[in-house]
């Protein structure tokens, strides 16, 4: 934690499911994070993770990134944290979804 809360996280790149960014610890590291639905996986430069450890530069990027998003999250519109949550979803979650939707729907009637 210490390396977040020392703000030694650099400029944040992100997409759907990549965040990275270069994390200056005794010398700087590039790290990547790729999230899906229920998972964080993390990969650093730094020599002693072998690419593969979630190791401090890792969690570094990570509470960076979490706090970013949250800060997004509460100013943004109802359709805004609805699209964001959908975006999350594997499409068998999204499928499963509307079939319990629809079911539901059909048993009212």
């Amino acid at each position: 934690m210490a390396y977040f809360e020392e703000d030694r996280v650099g400029s944040i790149e992100s997409s759907d499911r990549k965040t990275a960014a270069t994390v200056h610890g005794t010398e700087p590291y590039r790290v990547e994070l790729r999230h899906t639905h229920h998972r964080l996986e993390g990969a650093c430069e730094y020599p002693a993770s072998q690419g593969i450890d979630f190791r401090k530069h890792c969690v570094a990027l990570a509470l960076q990134a979490r706090q970013i998003d949250g800060a997004r999250l509460q100013t943004a519109s109802n359709d805004d944290k609805i699209r964001a949550y959908l975006a999350l979803q594997t499409p068998e979650a999204l499928r499963s979804g509307v079939s319990c939707s629809l079911w539901r729907a059909a048993s009212t009637d």
